[in-house]
């Protein structure tokens, strides 16, 4: 923390100099007038009359009485449809106000970025867009759309988290946290003195467990943060943190402390229904049958494979991790019309569609999984409860395609099926499925919740070690640029080595991640263009298409729509 300080003014004191004392710093609105934002945005809605928004709004209530509350760790436990972002913001702001707290800003850590892109816009019109920094790898600065100061803020914001309200990823939040490289510890002093909301909470990474614990049992023990785990689906991670406060019995404290079962009762849009055991052929024929579907999987190819087999067809939609970010948003949008629309829709995707994706799908399949997976998705089936619940289906069926870090998960989400059937949604349920879950993985000395022994590492001030080690995404995946009509000035710089913080951050639009090993097919296809042995642009356009995204030699699936988040 004291090193975060020092680099920070240094790296402050230098930008001043060196601009003149010209930089645009700072300038935004205070917590107190963030409140009075939000309160006026929720204003609008009126009066609740349907079900639904009565008890969202009874749920919001709850959120702003906890301001009070003397604890710095707590949980926000709401079904799926419940208003959690409004509530969970709320919840922040109202909290951070109290003369007791006085905490500077707000900081949401969330998964996956095609959540952030779509939490980040309600909490941009709430608030003013001006008081929200995204810091993601998709975020881009669109002087057209802001004032050119404004712009410059935000980018000086994503160095060291200045700014009211940040939107940042768990990979970019925990990384920092375990960093030893400057330009990503200079923001953790801001980080105290705030409220963390930790959005789909049950995605904290099992292997980093403990250490991530650890990590925010110290933002909140030390450093005058308060943390929320906030979820649908909230892990048992009562004993995790006892064992850090020396406490047996500990039990976070809940925000929304109304019978968490009548909640899941009553946001419930959907019946849950086990088929065992289906082939391709079988899940696809019924996939053909339906009009508006989404089917979830486990693996990349096995979605390539279904999506084959549906035929090339307008209304047949697969979704993976092989488009760059901007043909993404286009696609997702498109999904959204053809839902909105009532025209036909059939979506294969992997897991990546479940957390926070607003889609509303008539009818979902989904491989089994863990329970928190599958409740995920079922959140994609009668979103709005247009229709009625015994017709809004979520199937839940075997196969053979499986992840092998997956295996335990589905083994245990088939017992918890076993015993409560259709009503694997409830609280009781979710619990259950937890205790055994990290039962189940438990080893004598904690190695699958403190993957290489990071915890020790820490104490031991090994500071390169541990950021070595600490790695959420995989170390090997190569970035590779995707040439398009719209940025062949950014490519032709990148080629020239003008190589800028600005022009990177508008090239995230447009790559694309891959492993090591998919990078190698492409590369061994002489389908990659290395520039200065560090930056990969993908150099044949036939290995890309608006159809398929990224194409691997021999993948033959060069057909329908395929999109990528």
């Amino acid at each position: 923390m004291l090193f975060s300080c020092l680099v920070d003014s240094d790296f402050i004191c230098t930008e001043r100099f060196m601009l003149d004392d010209t930089v645009s710093r700072g300038g935004y609105d205070d917590i107190p007038v963030l409140l009075e934002r939000l309160n006026a945005y929720t204003a609008k809605w009126g009066t609740p009359t349907k079900e639904l928004n009565i008890l969202r709004s009874e749920i919001q209530k709850q959120c702003i009485a906890a301001k009070d509350s003397d604890e710095n760790l707590l949980s926000l436990t709401v079904p799926t449809g419940g208003g959690k972002t409004i509530s969970s913001l709320a919840f922040a702001l109202n909290y951070a106000v109290q003369d007791k707290h006085k905490r500077k800003r707000v900081i949401y850590v969330i998964p996956y970025t095609s959540i952030i892109e779509q939490n980040a816009a309600v909490f941009k019109d709430a608030l003013g867009a001006e008081n929200v920094v995204e810091h993601h790898s998709n975020v881009t600065f669109d002087p057209k759309k802001t004032s050119s100061e404004t712009v410059q803020r935000q980018q000086l914001a994503c160095e060291n988290w200045d700014a009211p309200v940040i939107v940042t990823t768990a990979v970019q939040f925990f990384e920092s946290l375990f960093s030893n490289k400057p330009s990503k510890s200079r923001k953790l002093h801001n980080i105290s003195d705030s409220v963390i909301i930790f959005d789909e909470a049950q995605m904290l990474p099992i292997q980093y467990l403990v250490p991530c614990v650890k990590v925010i049992n110290e933002l909140t023990e030390i450093c005058n943060s308060t943390a929320v785990l906030c979820t649908a689906t909230q892990p048992s991670l009562d004993k995790f943190f006892g064992e850090c406060k020396g406490l047996s019995n500990y039990k976070i404290p809940e925000i929304c402390r109304e019978n968490p079962e009548k909640y899941a009762e009553k946001f419930r849009r959907t019946e849950f229904v086990y088929d065992g055991n289906l082939d391709d052929d079988e899940l696809v024929f019924r996939l053909q049958n339906e009009e508006q579907v989404l089917c979830v999987v486990n693996k990349k190819e096995h979605a390539k494979k279904l999506f084959s087999m549906l035929g090339e067809s307008e209304e047949s939609i697969c979704l993976s991790t092989h488009e760059y970010p901007a043909h993404r948003k286009r696609s997702i949008e498109k999904i959204r019309n053809r839902l909105n629309n009532n025209l036909p829709c059939k979506v294969i995707s992997t897991s990546l569609i479940e957390a926070g994706v607003d889609l509303d799908f008539k009818t979902v399949y989904r491989a089994i999984s863990g329970i928190d997976s599958i409740l995920q998705a079922g959140g994609r089936c009668n979103r709005e409860g247009k229709n009625n619940r015994s017709d809004s289906l979520v199937h839940i069926f075997d196969t053979g395609e499986i992840i092998s870090c997956q295996q335990k998960n589905a083994s245990v989400a088939r017992k918890i099926i076993e015993k409560y059937g259709s009503e694997i949604y409830t609280a009781t349920a979710i619990k259950e499925y937890f205790d055994e879950l990290y039962y189940y993985l438990k080893s004598g000395n904690d190695d699958d919740f403190n993957y290489k022994n990071i915890v020790k590492k820490y104490q031991r001030f090994q500071f390169k070690t541990v950021a070595n080690d600490f790695k959420m995404i995989d170390d090997n995946a190569k970035t590779v640029y995707i040439p398009t009509e719209d940025n062949k000035s950014l490519i032709s710089e990148l080629r020239n080595k003008k190589y800028t913080k600005k022009l990177f951050r508008e090239l995230e639009q447009y790559a694309v991640n891959l492993y090591l090993w998919e990078f190698e097919k492409l590369d061994g296809a002489s389908a990659i263009e290395i520039v200065d042995d560090e930056f990969f642009i993908l150099a044949d356009s036939k290995y890309y298409s608006e159809k398929t995204g990224i194409i691997f030699p021999d993948s033959g699936l060069d057909m329908g729509i395929f999109v990528g988040i």
